[in-house]
């Protein structure tokens, strides 16, 4: 998986039946997205990064696997390092272009990753999930021809997307708890509004000659457990000039 020929190289255009098959794919991907919407067991940012994640690996594939013209043979090198080995002892500067580049590649698919699942990833989760997505384009490159299978690329493409879920990760991190810190605010700030109110009716009550649950008193039992903790001294007054009148 050769990002650095990528660039500097021309690939064909997408066929019709790519195009076709992608849209059929991202129209599926778009409705499934749609109805777990509705159901609310995602968030748009879910949905929108999900689908971005879609059309960037299709991209990856297409221009890593399917627009490349097949070899006459599989290519493979299994020697670990091998690249780092011709930059450090020859000091190939084309390889370690490629393998600066390569890094990059799958660094998109590590800042969308989290996002799309609405959480942070470990390290090795990130790794993990870009070395795996590198696996499947180098075993495709093999079987078809299409490329040079080697070790080395998953490591570099597992790398990149380690540090996007890391940046990522971070930040949706830093988004969920002032989104948490701001929920409670306003459940504080609610609450707290309520007890004003519960306490300013059982006041009046207490002046207005009835009590609460009573003959003109208030019928609303979310006031009186508040009345029994905050009121306790209002009920003592009134059981005072009861008996002072000789109720």
């Amino acid at each position: 998986m050769d990002i650095y020929q990528i660039i500097i190289t021309h690939n064909r255009a997408w066929t019709i039946r790519e195009v076709i098959c992608f849209s059929v794919i991202f129209c599926l991907a778009l409705i499934l997205a749609l109805r777990l919407l509705r159901k609310k067991k995602i968030n748009v940012p879910q949905a929108v990064s999900g689908l971005i994640l879609l059309t960037f690996l299709a991209v990856v594939f297409g221009s890593t696997v399917f627009t490349r013209n097949p070899g006459s043979a599989p290519k493979y090198e299994l020697e670990l390092f091998w690249s780092w080995k011709k930059v450090i002892y020859e000091g190939s500067q084309s390889l370690l272009k490629e393998n600066l580049l390569n890094m990059i590649l799958l660094f998109p698919m590590g800042v969308l990753l989290p996002a799309a699942l609405w959480r942070r990833l470990s390290w090795w989760q990130g790794f993990l999930s870009g070395a795996a997505v590198s696996a499947a384009i180098e075993l495709c490159q093999l079987l078809l021809c299409r490329g040079l299978f080697e070790w080395d690329d998953m490591i570099h493409n597992g790398i990149g997307c380690m540090a996007g879920c890391m940046i990522s990760g971070t930040v949706i991190q830093f988004i969920q708890k002032k989104h948490r810190e701001f929920k409670y605010r306003i459940l504080k700030k609610g609450k707290k509004h309520e007890e004003e109110k519960s306490v300013k009716i059982s006041f009046r009550q207490s002046h207005s000659g009835s009590a609460p649950g009573g003959p003109g008193g208030c019928c609303d039992p979310s006031v009186r457990p508040i009345y029994r903790l905050r009121g306790n001294w209002l009920a003592a007054g009134r059981r005072f000039q009861l008996d002072l009148r000789g109720g």
